[in-house]
């Protein structure tokens, strides 16, 4: 079993909305801060499905990568766009 670090620096939202995300089908119910956090989920096989739901919004990212791998990744919210990217952690 390998692990998927997520880490989100936060963002302001307009409307204030409650923030939920999905690994697999699977609701992840630890408490995600609009103004940022960090969780380490386990994970099986080469590719995984983030779910996203924050407001009347949703949206889905597939997440590809080497069976054997850990995966350090980052939440971006584009205001401008209104959704979110998922990207290789950078490490200040």
């Amino acid at each position: 079993m390998n692990k998927l670090t997520l880490y989100f620096k936060g963002a302001s939202f307009i409307n204030n909305p409650t923030l939920h995300l999905w690994l697999n089908g699977v609701e992840v119910d630890q408490k995600l801060d609009k103004t940022g956090f960090e969780i380490d989920l386990d994970i099986q096989g080469v590719q995984q499905t983030i779910d996203l739901k924050f407001g009347l919004r949703k949206q889905q990212i597939i997440l590809k990568h080497l069976e054997s791998e850990d995966l350090d990744m980052e939440l971006k919210y584009s205001r401008l766009w209104g959704n979110f990217k998922l990207i290789q952690r950078k490490r200040d």
